[in-house]
């Protein structure tokens, strides 16, 4: 067991499971029992609006909820759980004296996961528990193919338009800048035609890998996100990040690229088509305070703006917009 007050984090190695019960000897029992596994940390709480504030700080990965507590049953603060969006897909496991088959009745239909009655027996206990664990672990896994792109690894556009989504909602709260970049591979297409997409494909693999890397080493934001976009397209989404840091990012990805030296041989068709004889990328980023009266789409169809413009304009180079500021900044390789 451990103490809520030296959680600073979510913990990611270790399953967080909260337990709630109002009996201080219950939760004793039941932690010794967890702990038995070695790949669980345990939060516990004692009534059900303790168990609310910490599922909403710590959103644990599962809850194992007593049924009858004073002030507040599990039943009400279950109820609770499923309107707020942090917290109603995490898994809950009834445990109760009840012997009432209405009241197990009751509690599948709320949506729990399972029903354990007291007293405990730790066989039955470590099994269900376990039975939970590796449902979670699976629909971790197929959660994370859903949204990772299979040629490059990194984040699909699935997975971009759902963060987008919340981080939109969530600076507009916090009254935080967004910014998002459209990033393009100057002519990829030419590359493709001549060399192959065998070669096409190695060179994604390396711009991808190039813009992860670059922004983990310069973000310093576990909220920041790199997206393959489609096809040669990616996208960068960075949330509450100074202006001078995104635009320090945006050009460092720029650069990065251009040091692959991924060297094209030219043809008559290719011909100044390419910077210096190296593939290059193209960049269109524009920073902005997410408002009610804003649409997200806005905000892209602006980047998507500023990537043509930087295009039209030679390649290899960044345009970006402050709309914090209302004026434009061009950076030119």
């Amino acid at each position: 067991m451990i103490e809520t007050s030296n959680m600073s984090q979510p913990f990611q190695k270790k399953h967080l499971i909260l337990l709630v019960d109002d009996e201080e000897i219950n939760r004793i029992l039941l932690t010794s029992i967890i702990e038995d596994r070695g790949d669980c940390e345990i939060l516990c709480a004692k009534n059900g609006v303790e168990a609310i504030d910490l599922c909403l700080k710590y959103q644990p990965d599962l809850i194992i909820l007593d049924i009858l507590m004073p002030a507040m049953t599990g039943f009400e603060v279950m109820e609770v759980l499923k309107q707020e969006a942090p917290t109603n897909q995490i898994p809950v496991i009834f445990i109760s004296a009840l012997s009432e088959t209405n009241h197990e009745a009751h509690a599948f239909q709320l949506g729990a996961c399972d029903y354990i009655h007291k007293p405990f027996h730790a066989d039955i206990v470590q099994a269900r528990l376990g039975l939970q664990l590796k449902l979670i672990e699976q629909r971790l896994i197929l959660d994370q193919l859903a949204h990772i792109d299979p040629l490059t690894s990194i984040a699909n556009r699935r997975k971009f338009t759902h963060d987008f989504k919340n981080q939109w909602l969530k600076c507009q709260d916090e009254n935080q800048p967004l910014t998002i970049t459209m990033v393009d591979i100057d002519c990829f297409k030419l590359h493709n035609d001549s060399f192959g997409h065998t070669s096409g494909d190695k060179v994604l693999k390396q711009v991808a890998a190039t813009l992860s890397s670059t922004l983990a080493a310069l973000g310093n934001n576990k909220e920041h996100l790199v997206a393959r976009y489609g096809g040669e397209e990616f996208i960068l989404l960075m949330p509450n990040s100074p202006v001078e840091d995104v635009q320090h990012i945006i050009e460092s990805c720029r650069a990065e690229v251009e040091k692959l030296d991924i060297r094209v041989q030219q043809t008559n068709d290719t011909l100044s088509s390419f910077h210096n004889n190296t593939l290059t990328i193209s960049l269109g980023g524009i920073t902005c305070q997410p408002k009610k009266n804003l649409s997200p789409n806005w905000l892209l169809n602006a980047a998507d703006d500023l990537l043509y413009q930087a295009k039209k304009s030679g390649k290899n180079q960044v345009h970006y917009r402050n709309e914090l500021l209302n004026h434009a900044n061009f950076i030119d390789a």
